[in-house]
């Protein structure tokens, strides 16, 4: 219902006269993969770039959400290409999306392509991704490397908790220094009051 809602909106604003900014197309076309009118998205990008917005990381990472969801991935192919040849870089999200994508699809190369691909790109799997990736490398009868993702994410899990422990180990030097010249000063003050 919101998202009939901003439809209409978007179209007064436009009959208005009144230029809509890059929010509101953002909005809009969040509005249109809700409300099942992907089909109108192509419209509205033309329209955006029309308006002298470019499509940007952001909007590339919402179509290409949207495309997935809608089930389209020729479509979120092209995209892909197209933000590449822009210069972008999808971010994990998209990477999370195509993924998922995949393996409720039952395509597990092309999953295991994605993923690489999200690595190459410099970006960190999160541990869900991790976890269904392992899963998707077993069904696909390559243990090895499922093997080498977890014990990736031990090892990153141990370096975290090092790291954890060593800020903690700071903040306690730090603040029983910090209490002791407390106690000292109060304890001199105290000494000189009497």
């Amino acid at each position: 219902k919101d998202s009939e809602s901003a439809l209409q909106g978007f179209e007064i604003l436009k009959k208005s006269g009144l230029l809509p900014n890059e929010s509101c197309y953002k909005y809009l076309i969040h509005a249109l993969f809700k409300c099942n009118r992907y089909w109108r998205v192509a419209t509205v990008c033309s329209e955006m770039k029309k308006a002298g917005f470019r499509l940007d990381r952001t909007i590339y990472s919402l179509l290409i959400s949207g495309f997935v969801e809608a089930g389209k991935i020729n479509i979120v192919r092209k995209l892909l290409r197209k933000m590449r040849a822009s210069n972008l870089t999808p971010d994990v999200y998209v990477y999370n999306a195509l993924i998922r994508t995949y393996d409720r699809k039952g395509k597990l190369e092309k999953a295991r392509r994605i993923y690489n691909a999200m690595k190459k790109d410099g970006l960190k799997p999160s541990p869900q991704i991790n976890g269904l990736m392992i899963d998707i490398l077993c069904q696909a009868g390559d243990h090895e490397l499922a093997s080498a993702i977890k014990d990736q994410m031990k090892s990153e899990v141990l370096m975290n908790g090092v790291a954890k422990k060593a800020r903690i180990d700071h903040y306690l030097h730090f603040h029983s220094v910090f209490v002791g010249n407390l106690v000292e000063h109060v304890d001199l003050q105290t000494v000189e009051a009497r």
